[in-house]
């Protein structure tokens, strides 16, 4: 799972969709792909009611929970976000809430109001802040291919793969390149569509992270996650949960 979350707040709990149009029933619809975007967990194939996953450390201890539930068109209607970081020896927690109230999606983010705009095809367009405001655009396939923040000078740009799976994603402020994502996946086992690795590039290191997880009918249901970061060959694990339900 990506932890870029612990450099951009504002991104984090960046949320979801509604009124959407019938999406696909087998595989991950293009709504659930762009849902898992916004709130860092894995996408789910098939004609999703509900999904609830949380990752947790090597203690045990939750640090990211994700609940998110759709109705029968495929549109979300509610979602709730709790994660937890370790940011110069300091646990900060981050919490949102949000439900859908018509054309926009509206809660709170650590206490403060959110309002997230919405057009006719089920996308978020725009989260608002407080003086922040994260616009959203998509590619011609319906997916997100970038992000920008205004007062800050801060852009994130998304590539795809041909099957609509997420290969490239970097981060800059301004001209400032602050990281650089490349994933890749286990093309010999179509069936476990969440396995591969994901290497990120920071201007002083890079980190690893290995997925593999367990199905059940082609539907993942627990994921292991190997994180190795240089300098150093730091090593890590973290496991995650997935349930869902479906229509």
């Amino acid at each position: 799972m990506d932890m870029m979350k612990t450099t951009l707040a504002l991104l984090l709990p960046v949320l979801l969709l509604t009124g959407c149009k019938h999406e696909e029933t087998r595989g991950v619809s293009t709504t659930v792909r762009n849902m898992s975007t916004l709130f860092l967990f894995e996408p789910i194939p098939g004609k999703l009611k509900s999904t609830h996953q949380t990752l947790s450390g090597a203690s045990g201890e939750k640090e990211h929970e994700v609940t998110a539930r759709f109705d029968q068109q495929g549109c979300l209607t509610d979602v709730d976000v709790t994660s937890l970081y370790l940011i110069n020896d300091r646990k900060i927690h981050s919490n949102t809430s949000l439900r859908r109230d018509k054309d926009t999606l509206v809660g709170e983010e650590n206490g403060k109001p959110v309002l997230m705009k919405l057009d006719d095809k089920c996308n978020v367009v725009s989260k608002t802040r407080g003086d922040s405001t994260l616009d959203i655009r998509y590619n011609d396939r319906g997916l997100i291919s970038a992000f920008s923040s205004t007062p800050d000078p801060l852009r994130i740009d998304i590539t795809y793969d041909e099957q609509g799976r997420m290969v490239r994603r970097n981060m800059r402020e301004g001209a400032r390149l602050i990281s650089d994502d490349k994933q890749t996946f286990a093309q010999a086992q179509a069936d476990k569509l969440l396995d591969g690795v994901l290497i990120t590039t920071y201007p002083a290191s890079t980190r690893e992270i290995t997925t593999r997880c367990e199905y059940q009918q082609g539907v993942p249901t627990s994921c292991r996650y190997t994180i190795k970061t240089t300098p150093g060959d730091t090593v890590i694990e973290r496991r995650s949960t997935l349930v869902s339900e479906f229509y």
